[in-house]
C-alpha cells in the first residue's frame, strides 16, 4: 500500500514538472506569436508578460485555497487536474482562438495561474 502511494507521488511529480518544462519551451514562440502576429512592440510586450506573470507572486494564496476549500474531499489532486485541463484549453484557445492584445494577455494569465497553482500543490 506504501509503495502504491509513493508512486503515484512520484508520477504526480513527474506530471507537474513535464507541465512547467513544456510551458516553459512555448516561451520563445509566445514572444514570436506577440511580436510578429499581434505587432507588439517591446515596451507593450513587456506589459503583457508582467500581467502574465502576477500569479507567480501570490502562489502562497493557491496553496491556502487549495487547503482551505477542497473539492470532492481532495484537497491538491482536483486542483492539480482542473489546472492541467484548463491549461490545456487555454493553450489550445491560444494557437486557434486569439487574435487581439486583451485575449492574448488573458489567456497568457490564465495559462501562468494554472501553471504556478500546479507547482505549488506539487
Amino acid at each position: 500500500m506504501k509503495s502504491e502511494s509513493v508512486s503515484i507521488n512520484q508520477i504526480s511529480y513527474l506530471l507537474i514538472s513535464f507541465h512547467y518544462g513544456i510551458s516553459t519551451l512555448s516561451d520563445l514562440a509566445v514572444q514570436f506569436f506577440l511580436k510578429d502576429t499581434l505587432g507588439l512592440g517591446p515596451g507593450n510586450y513587456s506589459k503583457i508578460l508582467s500581467i502574465s506573470l502576477i500569479p507567480w507572486m501570490i502562489k502562497p494564496l493557491f496553496g491556502l485555497l487549495s487547503d482551505l476549500c477542497p473539492i470532492f474531499g481532495y484537497r491538491r489532486k482536483i486542483y492539480i487536474i482542473l489546472c492541467g485541463l484548463l491549461d490545456c484549453l487555454c493553450w489550445i484557445i491560444m494557437a486557434l482562438y486569439v487574435t487581439k492584445v486583451w485575449e492574448a494577455t488573458a489567456t497568457l494569465f490564465t495559462i501562468n495561474m494554472c501553471l504556478s497553482f500546479s507547482t505549488v500543490l506539487g
